[in-house]
């Protein structure tokens, strides 16, 4: 089926599975919102007090302050986004470090060997093994297509990361349109933030959890933003916003 590479991986984990034709509605096309009705199914059956969606930072940009626990509210389940003040980049670095073993599986998941997605997803991974020097297996594949700059916020965001870190060549294979600005603004900028964690982007979330969170990040050497971490994140934001409607 569509979700046929990520059940493989997933079973992993001896997930409960909830199968819906939504997709096929397209009523995931205005919102991620619909990947609530797992967590409503099963909130009687496992008492659910949390609920979570993986929102990072790129994906959760005009999130910030959005009340989107609202779909769970009525069963007194509170919306604990664990990751949102992290970007790809930080969740794949803690990947990396905490189970090096399953990434080659987790690229396998994502999208089938040629697509532009998989490919962006590996080159993360050789920026990070090779940057902080681990040994990570997993089997390399070409591509066969290209995104443009300003169709995707979380593309174009990643993108900046990708000039800066792997040089403008690489990033120009699953990036076309690049404008000269962006080359810039990366040449310019250290990025470090990519790599840290944005707190304010934990106000959802009670103390109790962000002392949690803040102490697993500290012992996998994942600090908070410093005042240059925010000033680049404010520029990076800004320049985006010249593309998509950005929030923050």
């Amino acid at each position: 089926g569509r979700f046929s590479r990520e059940e493989n991986f997933f079973k992993r984990f001896s997930p409960y599975v909830v199968k819906t034709n939504f997709v096929d509605l397209k009523l995931n096309r205005n919102s991620m919102s619909f990947m609530y009705v797992p967590i409503i199914f099963y909130s009687k059956y496992l008492d659910a007090g949390y609920g979570m969606l993986a929102d990072v930072l790129e994906s959760g940009y005009n999130l910030y302050n959005r009340n989107d626990d609202v779909p769970l509210s009525f069963l007194n389940i509170t919306n604990l986004p664990l990751v949102l003040g992290l970007t790809e980049v930080g969740l794949a670095y803690i990947l990396i470090k905490t189970r090096p073993e399953l990434i080659n599986l987790s690229l396998e998941s994502l999208a089938n060997p040629g697509e532009e997605k998989r490919y962006r997803k590996q080159l993360l991974i050789e920026i990070l093994s090779r940057k902080y020097h681990k040994k990570v297996f997993f089997e390399k594949v070409g591509h066969t297509n290209t995104r443009e700059w300003g169709n995707y916020i979380t593309n174009d965001f990643l993108c900046l990361y990708f000039i800066k870190n792997a040089g403008f060549e690489e990033a120009s294979k699953i990036m076309g349109n690049i404008p000269e600005e962006a080359i810039s603004l990366a040449d310019s900028l250290s990025l470090d933030f990519y790599e840290k964690l944005n707190g304010d982007f934990l106000v959802e979330i009670s103390d109790k959890y962000q002392k949690i969170i803040r102490s697993r990040l500290y012992e996998l050497n994942i600090p908070d933003y410093n005042t240059n971490d925010y000033n680049e994140f404010n520029r990076v934001m800004e320049f985006l916003s010249k593309y998509h409607n950005v929030k923050y």
